[in-house]
């Protein structure tokens, strides 16, 4: 058995308006790849999508969603579900809550 660990920032967003909290998980697997997990908790249940990007020059994972159009990642996150109108639009209000996160974290010294 091999067993490799790594290092994950965790962001936990609230106040976010009209959502529930949102917990972020961020992986840079090595330079330009990371694994990106978004959990959202809606009517007594967790809605949890995972995206990957290889190829993202040698940006960290934090610096590519910052410039990402919101509907690209949202596109990228539910991938592997039916797709509905509203379930996509949610998801994109929670990625637009994320990248807002994101810039306030950036701008910080």
């Amino acid at each position: 058995m091999h067993i490799e660990s790594s290092a994950v920032q965790q962001l936990l967003i609230t106040g976010a308006s009209g959502l529930d909290p949102i917990r972020v998980l961020i992986e840079d697997l090595e330079s330009g790849k990371g694994l990106l997990t978004v959990c959202c908790f809606h009517n007594a249940w967790a809605m949890a999508f995972t995206g990957y990007w290889g190829a993202m020059s040698d940006r960290t994972l934090m610096q590519f969603l910052v410039d990402c159009d919101p509907d690209y990642i949202a596109g990228n996150l539910e991938w592997s579900l039916a797709k509905t109108r509203k379930q996509t639009k949610y998801l994109t209000r929670i990625v637009v809550a994320m990248q807002a996160a994101l810039r306030e974290l950036a701008a910080k010294p």
